[in-house]
Formats: structure tokens, sequence, C-alpha cells
């Protein structure tokens, strides 16, 4: 299953909101360089969506605020 995802990197807090059209507002304090806010948000999704870091991939969008993640 494809998710979006609405990124915020360099936030206050971690956190994420599920929208109503289905997908993510995912906030998280890591910095937007190296690909550190990327594996932060990978986290807070698999953890959210109770299933292993390994079963969530990043798809397109990773040097971009709306990104698409897939979830096995």
């Amino acid at each position: 299953m494809k998710i979006l995802v609405h990124a915020k990197a360099n936030a206050f807090k971690n956190s994420v909101t599920e929208m109503s059209d289905g997908s993510y507002k995912i906030a998280v304090t890591a910095f937007p360089e190296h690909g550190k806010a990327n594996v932060a948000i990978a986290k807070l999704l698999a953890k959210h969506l109770k299933v292993p870091l390994s079963a969530v991939s990043l798809v397109r969008g990773a040097a971009s605020k709306e990104k698409y993640f897939s979830v096995e």
C-alpha cells in the first residue's frame, strides 16, 4: 500500500496526524540533512501503523515535503 505523507522537519516535537483523505501529516524534530528526517519519518510511520521499520520504504519525494511511502 502506498501512503502520502506531508512532512515537516525540524519541528518542535514528533507527531503523526491522519488526515481525512487518508494521507498523514508527520512532524519530526530531525534536521532535513543527509536523509535524517526521512529516516525519522519512516520510524514514526512504522510505529503509528504498528509494522516493523523494514516494512516501510520511501518510494518518492526524498527531497520534497510531500513523500510517498510503501508499506508492506
